[in-house]
This record gives C-alpha cells, sequence and structure tokens, in this order.
C-alpha cells in the first residue's frame, strides 16, 4: 500500500511481480481498482453547459464536449482542460466524460425535474424541454446531465474552474444554533448568479469555504444563469469504478453480472425502486433490449471488436446470491459459441446507455436496502440442503450499473503493443457494493493488479500517464518535485562511496527535468528562429508579465499565479500530425543508401512569426523505440546524433552506440577535504531544498546536443526491445528533421544517467 493523493491505494500485489501481470493482460483479465477517480455532476441546459466548457477546451486538441459522438450519451470521451481562455497555456489535466441519455420518458431525477421547474420559472419555453426528442436531434434549451471523472491530482482545481466558468459564488450555511459542527451533511452551498451582478445567500453567516476543499457530502444548490439553470455537485467517493483489461473481460463480467427481473407486479406498499422505475412506453422497455444485448456481448472473444468507449447501462442481481464455493476460472466459450454472423452484425441499440444509476435517488435506495451478510448467512442456513440457491424474491436487490469499453491500444506503429491490448471494461456501481462485485469478479480468475500494473499497462500501450506525464499542469509539476525530494533522500542515504558522481557522468539533471531552461535555450541557440520571431517572442513575454488576468465577471486580477510559463505542452492534433508524418517519412527513408533530398518541416507549419514563436516555446510527445540493444529509463537524455554516429550506425545496424568521455568534477578536492574536516562543502546540493536547482547550461551538458527527456522507460514485453516516452522541445525536434545526412532523421541517442553509454533509438510522435 501507499499514501497517494489522499488515499491508500495498493500498489502492487505480493504474489508475482508485473510480468504475470502483462501475461494476464495479455491472455486473461486484470482487475483494477479506479475509484479513487472523483466524479462531478453537471446538471443545466446543454447550450449553457457547452457555453461554459467550451471555456476550458480547445477543439485543436480534439473532439469536445459538444461532439455529437458524444452528446447523445452513447460514448465516453476523454479531453484536456485548461484554465480559463488559457489554451494552450495553464493546462490542468484530462478528464473522462459522459452525457446521459435524452430519453422520452419523465425525469428520474429531482435534480432535472428542478432544473425543469427553474427553465419554466425563467419564461423558458417548457415544448422545447423534452420530449418526443432522441439524441442529438434535442433542443440546446433540454436539461442535461454529464459526469466528469476527473483524477484526484487536480479535483479540486477542475472544480474550482467549472465554478468560475458557469459564473458561481460559494457559500457555506450552517445550522442556526452555535456549535452544531459535528456533521459535513448539515452544511450545504448555495449559489445565485445573475446577468450583472453575483448576489450571495445565506441562511446564517457568510463563511466562505477553502478553494478545492470540496466534500463528498457538500450539496451543491442551483445556479440561475442567464435563461437557465446549471447546478454542480461533487460525487466522489459515491460511485465504485473498476477496470477489467484482458480479452476474457466479457466472458468474466458474463459470469458476474445476470439481468434482473424488474418486471414484478405493483402491490400496495410495495416501495422497491424498481416499481417506481418508469422504464419506457413497453413492457420491459430498455432494460429487455439491454438484457438481450448483454448475453451477446460477453459471448464475444475480445472487449475490442467491440465499438470505442461504447457505454451499457444494466440492472442486475446481487452477485453474492450465486457466488461459487472456491475460486474458479472462467474459461473461453464457456457461455457458448457465437457463430461469426451475429459477430458481425453486433449493433448498440440507441437505449443502451440508459441506466438508473443517474438517479442519487436510487443510488441511496440501493445502498440502503442492502442485505447484510449476516442476514444472507441466516436465510442459507434455514435450507435443508447445504449449496441451495438463495432466492429471495422481492428482498433481492437490483443494482444498477454501467459498463465503458475500454478500446486499449488503438495505435499500430512501431514499438507499440498489438491493436486491442489492454481493453477491457469499466464498470461504475453505485456505493455501498464495493466487496460484493469484488470478490465475485475474483472468484472468477480476474488477476488483482495495483498502481504498478496500470502503470506498465499503459506503458505498453505507448499512452501517457495523468497527471505524472503532463509537465506543463501544476499536478504534473507537484509530482516531479515530489518524486526529485525522494530520490534525493535516497541519493544521500548512499555511502559516498557507493553514490554515482553524476558530475563526472554528465547528467546535470539525474532527479528532474529542467523543461523551462531546456526551452529557453533552445530559442536562445537555434538557427531556425528568425529576428521577427525573436522579437515576437520577446514581446509576448513582455505583456504577459505586465498583463492582468480578466475574469468572466469583467473584474481584472493581478495574479502572479497566473502568469505564462516558460513552456508548454504541444497538444494540436493537427501539428502532431504533421510531425508525426514527418517522422514517418523519415523512418521510410532510412532503409535507403543516401538521403539527398528531405521535405523541409518548416514548410506549411505556420508560416506566421507569431503562431512560430509561440509554438517554440512548446514540448512535442514523443516515443524512442531502441534500434538495438539498451533498455531506456526514467530521466534518460535524448539526444541529437553526429555524422560519425550515424556512418557508424549505418555500416552495422548492432552497432552499440558511441561513449560520454568522463567530465572532470571540479568539487573532488574540496569533497575530500570536507570529508578529512567531517564538514559538508558548500557547493554541493543540499537534500533540504524544496525545489529542483536551476541549470545554467542543459542542452550543451554533455558531447551530444540534448533535445529532451524521458519521463518513462522500460523493457517491452509486447515487442521484444526497449521503449519509452517523453517530450522533445519543438525547436530541438525540428533540428533533428532538417538534416539531411545519411540516415540521420527520426534517429536519436538514449543515455541513463547513471551510464555513459549512448544508445540509437527511433523517435515518433505521440
Amino acid at each position: 500500500m501507499v499514501e497517494k493523493w489522499g488515499y491508500k491505494l495498493p500498489l502492487h500485489p505480493n504474489d508475482k511481480s508485473s510480468r504475470a501481470a502483462y501475461r494476464a493482460t495479455a491472455k486473461y483479465a486484470v482487475l483494477q481498482d479506479l475509484s479513487y477517480m472523483g466524479c462531478i455532476e453537471i446538471t443545466g441546459p446543454q447550450n449553457e453547459l457547452l457555453e461554459g466548457l467550451g471555456h476550458i477546451t480547445s477543439q485543436d486538441t480534439g473532439t469536445t464536449f459538444a461532439a455529437k459522438l458524444y452528446l447523445s450519451g452513447l460514448r465516453q470521451g476523454s479531453m484536456m482542460l485548461y484554465e480559463c481562455d488559457r489554451y494552450p497555456h495553464k493546462a490542468i489535466g484530462e478528464v473522462w466524460f459522459l452525457w446521459k441519455t435524452v430519453s422520452e420518458m419523465p425525469y428520474e431525477d429531482n435534480s432535472m425535474q428542478e432544473c425543469v421547474e427553474n427553465a419554466e420559472q425563467s419564461h423558458i419555453d417548457s415544448s422545447k424541454l423534452g420530449s418526443g426528442t432522441k439524441h442529438c436531434e434535442q433542443s440546446i434549451e433540454t436539461p442535461r446531465q454529464i459526469w466528469m471523472w476527473v483524477h484526484p491530482a487536480y479535483f479540486s482545481q477542475v472544480f474550482k474552474e467549472l465554478k468560475l466558468v458557469f459564473g458561481i459564488l460559494t457559500s457555506k450555511t450552517t445550522d442556526s444554533e452555535e456549535g452544531q459542527k459535528n456533521s459535513s451533511t448539515e452544511m450545504s452551498d448555495i449559489y445565485k448568479f445573475t446577468d450583472k451582478s453575483i448576489s450571495l445567500a445565506s441562511s446564517a453567516g457568510e463563511n466562505n469555504i477553502e478553494d478545492g476543499v470540496v466534500s463528498a457530502s457538500d450539496v451543491l444548490g442551483n445556479v440561475t444563469c442567464g435563461n437557465g439553470n446549471v447546478m454542480l455537485k461533487s460525487l466522489k467517493d459515491n460511485l465504485l469504478r473498476y477496470r477489467l483489461s484482458g480479452p476474457m473481460s466479457n466472458s468474466i463480467l458474463g459470469a458476474v453480472l445476470k439481468s434482473a427481473n424488474i418486471s414484478s407486479h405493483r402491490m400496495q406498499g410495495n416501495s422497491k425502486w424498481w416499481t417506481k422505475y418508469q422504464d419506457g412506453s413497453q413492457p420491459g422497455g430498455a432494460h429487455a433490449e439491454q438484457g438481450a444485448l448483454w448475453d451477446v456481448l460477453q459471448m464475444l472473444q475480445s472487449p475490442s471488436e467491440l465499438t470505442p468507449s461504447c457505454v451499457i447501462g444494466l440492472i442486475v442481481r446481487d452477485p453474492r446470491l450465486f457466488l461459487p464455493t472456491k475460486k474458479t476460472k472462467v474459461e473461453p466459450g464457456s457461455l457458448g459459441p457465437m457463430d461469426s454472423q451475429a459477430q458481425l452484425s453486433v449493433t448498440i441499440p440507441p437505449n443502451a446507455s440508459r441506466s438508473p444509476i443517474w438517479s442519487q435517488e436510487i443510488r441511496d435506495d440501493v445502498k440502503v436496502t442492502k442485505l447484510s451478510e449476516q442476514e444472507l448467512n441466516r436465510r442459507r442456513s434455514l435450507h435443508l440442503v447445504p449449496g441451495t440457491p438463495l432466492d429471495l424474491g422481492e428482498d433481492e436487490s437490483r443494482i444498477p450499473v454501467l459498463l465503458v469499453q475500454n478500446p486499449g491500444n488503438t495505435l499500430q506503429q512501431q514499438g507499440s503493443a498489438a491493436l486491442g491490448f489492454g481493453s477491457g471494461w469499466d464498470i461504475i456501481i453505485p456505493s455501498g457494493w464495493s466487496m460484493a462485485f469484488w470478490i465475485a469478479l475474483v472468484y472468477r480468475g480476474a488477476r488483482v493488479g495495483g498502481i504498478r500494473e496500470l502503470e506498465t499497462c499503459t506503458a505498453e500501450q505507448g499512452t501517457l500517464r495523468s497527471p505524472d506525464d503532463f509537465p506543463d499542469t501544476f499536478a504534473g509539476q507537484t509530482t516531479e518535485v515530489t518524486k526529485w525530494k525522494e530520490m534525493l533522500q535516497k541519493y544521500y542515504r548512499y555511502p559516498p562511496a557507493k553514490r554515482p558522481n553524476y558530475v563526472k557522468l554528465g547528467s546535470v539533471a539525474p532527479f528532474h527535468y529542467p523543461w523551462s531552461e531546456l526551452v529557453t535555450e533552445w530559442q536562445k541557440t537555434s538557427t531556425l528562429i528568425g529576428q521577427n520571431a525573436r522579437r515576437d517572442i520577446g514581446q509576448n513575454a513582455r505583456s504577459d508579465m505586465s498583463g492582468s488576468v480578466v475574469s468572466m465577471s469583467g473584474q481584472s486580477n493581478l495574479d502572479t499565479s497566473s502568469e505564462k510559463p516558460s513552456f508548454y505542452v504541444l497538444r494540436s492534433r493537427r501539428e502532431l500530425k504533421r510531425l508525426g508524418k514527418l517522422c514517418k517519412a523519415a523512418e521510410n527513408i532510412l532503409t535507403q543508401t543516401k538521403i539527398n533530398t528531405f521535405h523541409d518541416p518548416l514548410h506549411d507549419m505556420g508560416k506566421s512569426s507569431v503562431e512560430f514563436a509561440d509554438r517554440s516555446t512548446s514540448l512535442v510527445p514523443i516515443k524512442v523505440s531502441m534500434v538495438s540493444r539498451g533498455t531506456p529509463e526514467e530521466f534518460s537524455i535524448i539526444c541529437l546524433p553526429t555524422i560519425e554516429d550515424l556512418k557508424c550506425l549505418a555500416s552495422d545496424i548492432k552497432h552499440g552506440g558511441p561513449l560520454e568521455p568522463l567530465h572532470q568534477d571540479s568539487c573532488k578536492r574540496e569533497k575530500k577535504r570536507g570529508k578529512k574536516l567531517k564538514t559538508k562543502p558548500a557547493n554541493l546540493p543540499e537534500s533540504e531544498n524544496t525545489v529542483p536547482p536551476k541549470i545554467d547550461n542543459v542542452i550543451n551538458s554533455c558531447s551530444r546536443t540534448i533535445i529532451g527527456f524521458l519521463k518513462q522507460g522500460k523493457f517491452s514485453l509486447s515487442t521484444g526491445h526497449g521503449t519509452g516516452l517523453g517530450f522533445c522541445a519543438y525547436l530541438g525536434l525540428l533540428q533533428l528533421l532538417t538534416r539531411k545526412v545519411e540516415r540521420s532523421s527520426a534517429v536519436v541517442l538514449v543515455r541513463s544517467a547513471s551510464s555513459l553509454q549512448y544508445r540509437f533509438a527511433y523517435l515518433s510522435v505521440l
């Protein structure tokens, strides 16, 4: 176990290594608990939601919340969030989001009904609010509901930014009697917003809450914004999320998730939630369609055969009632064969994602009415024959769940895993049912994994980790500083004779990433920047340092924390696609004997000097795949090869690579003197520093020019050679692509911080 992000999380199992988890992911299934991901519920008119969310997203990074692909609620999306109108700077983090399907049935949740009533009070045409529309054809005034899953490292930051874009001001209301502060459920957040002014209503006192401290028990009130309502609600720790990855995920879930019967007759005094749940105009409705669909899907050979990120809602039985007596392993085809024609004709119906789990009342009822283990065992003891299946009738719980398909690896490129690797399902369950479903999945043969197994799976897929691999976010920078402190303290715990001398090895940053120094030095030394671009860089820097941030309410706030950073990560899909094509073209040229001409990467890469100057401060996410030998590690440097290095590679593809000459340690004598005097020299790095030290010379600190660093590196079990993910300076990558020497393009040198050996690697853009 490890303490991270305010939780105690499992780091790894103690029975097997990560290699066993990889085999399970590739051949069977691995179960992981992602319940630490916090959920934020946003309810309001669709046009108001899209307008507010548009301030913290950009279409340059891909499909947004407004894409028709996601508005129907049939598929889950992911998006990178930024501070209000600060794209491409001030990134916050990546989130998953899911829209609730627009149904023809009456509203299932009181919060949605409140939105309709408030909209009617605001003189909105009630004919636009709802009925008779499907999916993307609904009116923009239709009240919608969206769930946003946020990593706990930046949950409070996202919640704070959502309050800003929707014009929400917060206050606490406590009980009128003094001293009654023993329960946070007695407190509520009241938000009221008008077009020109913000009015704050509180029943007793005005106590502003701390930014970012939002508990699961906080009840967020309605927000009247213009002609509609917007309501934010924190569902953190109120929903469970499990991830089952592997080709046998369908079979395991098919053995655990059994469709429940909700067509019971309404009797007098029967207060079960499923008797009140309106499920369409026909008997069975969407529940019957979902059950029939799930009977077909659980017989598929792999979850990767389905539509990526599709969503299916189910109402299932209590998994404790048909739990096997001991651990078993579900075999392929145990649920029955499936012919090829039926497999090709699998389609997701429009009502597949409908689920009562969206209702807070139903979730609370499912949690409260759950029978205890003691009661189940008591009823089992009444059976004359041990092992007889327990029939609870109407007392059996019906649990609404959501299944979200995880596509796994979707990129087929050099050095990546097979297509569909890591595919599976994310299971969203109401709180209170964690142990019941967890034991049921484990007893069907799912191997349990922790954070280490999750990182191994993402590394094999070639995807970045959140928030560790987002250096331009506050959460990512905090993670880097924390890791730097831990590694520096570990370094000083070793005896002096057992510590690597990083000065002699030529490693200026063995425990941290000097991204700002890397980008700044490339701006100063690169020959690709003209005088106009350098002038634009200086003007942008001066204007950002002296400017102020204007909030959405029109107030100007001078905040030093909002200043433009010295770098950002390039996430424009258009620019990344262009750079990726250049790298792929260069890889094809490597098979030729000579490179006489090469496409200029500066051509059509943005002819405006202002655009080029802005991109010159960016970092490009890249992936390296070793040519022959070598395994990259974290904090490894990425360097430009020289002409002699490329000639050696051309003559022998298995060439080991050049060696870095030993550097002179100017502090060696002072270290020896300090050892004799039992004192520490003043110029040695201190382990008590709070931030990493600044470095004067980064790109020319060794014999090869540095263009980037690796955030993660390992031996890939899928491809059989070393791979790594990291970031390169934009100008450094262009410098690599502009070379017209034999076998030079898309080939870099990678060196570990504790080694003198360079290794050749192919470079590709993520």
